[in-house]
């Protein structure tokens, strides 16, 4: 996800222009804000991927579609066309990938990612350090996915019942002052008709 980006993955891929504005027509409809539409790619769709053997970078560690598998050919091409990910090698530990990328880049080899996403380009000395701790849209398996989204789903309903739990407090709190006040008044009103009393006793004498 990080070698890819936020803006690549949630993209969709057209095939001309006639079908990019049908779906551009459709986003338009339900999804409200610009800046919420994901990107659409005009690309024509093709049955055969791109040969990229000749363009592999010399090199022992692994590339990028060495680790991630990718069986339609139309996403192969667009991510290869968009992010030249043919030229991106794998490397699990950033000792190893300055190592790779810093001292002696292999041919071929333009950028590198650690498996914390590190990001390091070949012939510079340039490093930036990844923050994304886990995947948000790529995931090993339906299952990993599954347990993925059923551990947030627990998480909301912890923060819902805690949010209801605060509620009926709140609501209790509320309930006792409404019962004070009413005795409050009761009270009150005793208090006035023995007043009362008092003056028809003394307008009698």
């Amino acid at each position: 996800e990080v070698v890819l980006g936020q803006g690549l993955l949630p993209a969709f891929c057209c095939h001309d222009q006639h079908d990019l504005q049908i779906l551009k027509r459709l986003m338009d409809k339900h999804v409200h804000r610009p800046q919420n539409q994901p990107v659409i790619i005009k690309q024509m769709f093709r049955d055969q991927r791109y040969n990229i053997a000749h363009v592999r970078p010399w090199s022992d560690q692994p590339t990028f579609f060495d680790i991630v598998e990718c069986s339609d050919p139309v996403v192969f091409n667009v991510i290869i066309d968009q992010r030249g990910v043919e030229g991106i090698l794998m490397i699990e530990r950033v000792d190893v990938a300055k190592r790779v990328m810093h001292i002696n880049t292999p041919h071929g080899a333009k950028e590198a990612f650690t498996q914390h996403g590190d990001q390091l380009f070949g012939g510079t000395n340039r490093l930036y350090s990844g923050r994304q701790d886990r995947a948000h849209f790529i995931q090993q398996s339906v299952e990993g996915r599954i347990a993925e989204t059923g551990k947030q789903l627990d998480e909301l309903r912890s923060a819902l019942q805690l949010q209801e739990q605060e509620k009926r407090k709140v609501n209790e709190t509320t309930m006792n002052e409404k019962r004070r006040v009413l005795r409050e008044l009761e009270q009150v009103k005793v208090q006035l008709h023995c007043k009362e009393h008092q003056i028809n006793q003394l307008r009698g004498e």
